[in-house]
């Protein structure tokens, strides 16, 4: 009988040690959960026809979380970016590089997009300076083909930054699908003859 006891404690002692365990638990879930708690039953003994009930806490499902993303590149600015790779084919060949950004919302002319291109002209000549840096506004007018592929034109104006900086503008005509595009640039630096430049255009 006294081995029986004992046994009978054993078994109480484990099922009390997992009552603490699964109470501790219940304080990190919330109030919202207590409804749909699940219990477990459990008999001491085969004789004990006072059954204890503990309540198990539903605890979360990792498969359910969902960790947050890191937004990409084009992401971060309000306002559509584009690189810019290519060359000047007249009237000498140079290498040219930039970025434009296109100011959504701001339209100085009805039903045109305004843009900002900063670009870097290589090894031309402006007044002594081996290299130009156009900075221009641009008002370009742009329409969407079917399956996607849009055009666009217009002009520009700014500044042609180097040796001896000057007033300029230029024509823009260009094509773009998706976040890839081809664009030609005829562009008046305000000194010589007007510098035909083709680009590729990748959007960030």
């Amino acid at each position: 009988m006294m081995i029986q006891n004992r046994g009978v404690q054993a078994r109480r002692g484990a099922l009390w040690a997992a009552v603490g365990v699964l109470s501790g638990a219940a304080f990190a879930v919330p109030n919202s959960a207590a409804a749909d708690t699940p219990q477990i039953t459990a008999h001491l003994a085969a004789g004990d026809d006072a059954p204890i009930t503990v309540d198990a806490p539903n605890l979360m499902d990792v498969h359910e979380f969902q960790c947050g993303q890191l937004p990409g590149v084009g992401s971060i600015s309000p306002f559509p970016i584009h690189l810019r790779f290519g060359g000047m084919l007249t009237p000498t060949s140079k290498l040219a590089a930039g970025v434009d950004i296109t100011i959504t919302g701001l339209h100085l002319i009805p039903s045109v997009n305004t843009r900002i291109d900063g670009d870097a002209i290589f090894g031309s000549n402006l007044g002594g300076s081996q290299t130009i840096f156009p900075v221009t506004f641009d008002e370009l007018y742009s329409k969407t083909l079917p399956g996607g592929t849009s055009i666009y034109f217009g002009p520009g104006a700014g500044v042609y930054f180097g040796g001896q900086s000057r007033f300029g503008g230029k024509v823009v005509l260009g094509a773009s699908i998706n976040r890839f595009g081809v664009e030609a640039n005829l562009d008046f630096a305000g000194i010589g003859n007007p510098l035909f430049l083709l680009m590729a255009r990748l959007g960030l």
